[in-house]
């Protein structure tokens, strides 16, 4: 056993060098594996908690209705859900082809992809109504308010957050309820196709 225990010291003693260098390379393997997993952590924490799949604008409003509205000859501009924090927004927007004074369509929806995102939705869209220059609408999806000082139509419905424009897009400010309900009807019954989800209007 003695003569055992000193060959190994004697192998400590001639490859000391080799041994130290050995030891590094692991003590320096061993760190980077913990930043890459550290990393790979911190990454993984920052994802958004996606709970409920947001909605695309343009499969609420698709170009089909929208040439129901505006004619056969319409300029489609849309953008696919982007995640801010705990919720997602995107928009859809169709005009006709007149040069002068043309008519635009719009729908931005916001929606929560979490229970959180989904809270925030609603506070926001409560502090969005100003008295002043809103009017409610009862008996369109959950909440609504047409906005006179844009001509803009905020609905709540479930999840999504929905703002409609629809009338001049040079003078925003005179489009009319009537006009902008055209719109609601159309985005509101594609929402109930879309979601599976009952929706009041």
């Amino acid at each position: 056993m003695n003569d055992y225990i000193e060959g190994l010291k004697q192998f400590a003693r001639n490859n000391q060098k080799s041994l130290r260098t050995g030891a590094f390379t692991l003590l320096c393997v061993g760190v980077v594996i913990g930043l890459a997993a550290l990393f790979a952590y911190n990454s993984q924490s920052k994802l958004p908690n996606i709970v409920y799949q947001p909605t695309a604008a343009c499969k609420l409003f698709t170009k089909e209705e929208a040439q129901e509205l505006l004619g056969k000859q319409v300029i489609e501009q849309a953008s696919e859900p982007t995640i801010s924090g705990n919720n997602a927004t995107s928009k859809c927007s169709y005009t006709d082809t007149k040069q002068d004074n043309f008519t635009l369509a719009a729908v931005a929806a916001r929606n929560g992809i979490n229970d959180e995102g989904v809270k925030k939705n609603n506070e926001e869209f409560a502090a969005s109504r100003d008295a002043n220059t809103t009017e409610s609408i009862p008996g369109l999806g959950d909440q609504a308010f047409f906005n006179k000082a844009n001509g803009q139509l905020n609905i709540l419905s479930g999840r999504t957050w929905l703002i409609l424009s629809f009338g001049s897009a040079n003078d925003p400010q005179a489009n009319t309820l009537d006009t902008a309900m055209r719109l609601a009807y159309k985005v509101l019954e594609t929402q109930q196709l879309v979601s599976g989800n009952q929706v009041t209007f």
